[in-house]
């Protein structure tokens, strides 16, 4: 994450401002803990990209480009953590918890997925 432009934006930023600081701390943090969480998703989608440290900075790149040079020299802290925030936790709603993959697998077939969704249909 250090080579990101915004992260170090929001560091030089954080020079003078102990609430920045606090602000990039806690970027940090929900990096890492998504940086782990994410680990996961090729587990239950293995067709799907790797989701490592490699794929959220190439979503920080993208991210960057993206932003005018002028605009990125304007943003606020927050509006930085918000952009960086968004890029980290894009994908973490693929990475489902273990009771979500367990519930999932209790369902054998497709008609007993059916009656329990309410989308079963009368058979002969």
């Amino acid at each position: 994450m250090e080579s990101s432009e915004l992260f170090r934006a929001l560091m030089d930023l954080g020079h003078s401002d102990a609430q920045v600081r606090a602000l990039t701390a806690l970027v940090e943090s929900v990096y890492s803990e998504c940086l782990e969480v994410s680990k996961t998703i090729i587990r239950h989608f293995p067709e799907y990209t790797l989701h490592d440290y490699a794929h959220i900075r190439k979503v920080l790149e993208i991210e960057e480009r993206l932003i005018p040079e002028a605009t990125r020299n304007r943003l606020r802290p927050l509006e930085i953590a918000a952009l960086m925030l968004a890029a980290i936790l894009h994908d973490v709603g693929m990475a489902p918890s273990q009771d979500e993959v367990e519930s999932l697998l209790g369902i054998r077939d497709h008609e007993q997925y059916r009656d329990e969704v309410g989308l079963g249909i009368m058979s002969d």
